[in-house]
């Protein structure tokens, strides 16, 4: 099991600390000491390898927004230049995995249709040669949000080192039609990460403590059991509560009614 650092804590030290002391071994980096991870210079980025080996968890992940701009052709070519510093930054912290999306959302997914499958393609081409497995994660923000969207994209681009961050409650918030389980059984065989948050309701981005919104669950946990799942499920629980206190408390009772959940329906904790 794992979380998203920032989830907890901007301040890596207490986010592992935290997510250590929670039975959250994987961690996630995104947003460290207010910065995106992907503006950090070496020093810090060796402060937190040092900082996760203090605390006994692993950076599971880099969590960048690559990809996550207009689909234009010079934020295009930024955005490989960005990602060659993401493959420095893996490689300091010994990550072979980088999160990446489908573009900001435009009205018609086939109007970015080509745009799209050209850039993964051409990161992808930088992958292969850093040894570096892309995942790419379904997002409001983003053009690939549903599960039909998902496959048809990994349809599209057979090379394994693309692969699915999968998040269901991003998809069951905006209202995806294809139900979370099916969702599974449609992706399964490219999903290498799953988020996890919950809302109060089908098609609502209100969102609660997993576990206690309408996002199935134990469902998704029997299911991922069930086919053998290898991968790792981490906590992505973005609150809008202006306190931070309050956030933070939220994602450790997230963490709890996940160990629950998955006490409830056992799965592999080494690989979880």
């Amino acid at each position: 099991m794992g979380v998203v650092s920032d989830t907890i804590s901007n301040d890596y030290d207490h986010a592992a600390s935290r997510a250590a002391a929670w039975g959250l071994p994987h961690v996630e980096v995104f947003s460290v000491w207010d910065r995106p991870v992907i503006e950090l210079n070496d020093d810090e980025i060796e402060r937190i390898a040092a900082i996760s080996t203090e605390h006994g968890v692993t950076v599971s992940n880099l969590a960048t927004l690559i990809m996550r701009v207009p689909a234009t052709d010079a934020a295009r070519a930024e955005q490989l230049q960005q990602f060659d510093r993401a493959v420095e930054i893996a490689g300091i912290l010994g990550l072979d995995r980088i999160r990446c999306y489908a573009f900001l959302k435009e009205p018609s997914l086939d109007s970015v249709w080509d745009r799209i499958i050209d850039a993964l393609n051409a990161l992808l081409e930088r992958a292969r040669g850093a040894n570096i497995t892309l995942l790419l994660e379904n997002s409001s923000y983003a053009n690939v949000q549903m599960a039909t969207e998902s496959r048809a994209v990994l349809d599209a681009i057979v090379d394994p080192r693309l692969q699915l961050l999968w998040d269901p409650g991003n998809a069951f918030a905006l209202g995806d039609p294809t139900p979370t389980v099916e969702a599974w059984h449609l992706l399964k065989d490219r999903v290498a990460h799953i988020h996890l948050k919950d809302s109060v309701a089908h098609g609502s981005n209100h969102w609660v403590p997993l576990g206690e919104g309408a996002l199935d669950l134990d469902g998704l946990l029997a299911a991922i059991t069930t086919d053998g799942y290898r991968g790792i499920v981490s906590l992505e629980t973005y609150f809008d509560d202006p306190d931070p206190a309050v956030r933070e408390e939220k994602t450790r009772i997230s963490a709890e009614n996940l160990h629950r959940a998955i006490a409830a329906c056992p799965v592999d904790t080494e690989s979880a």
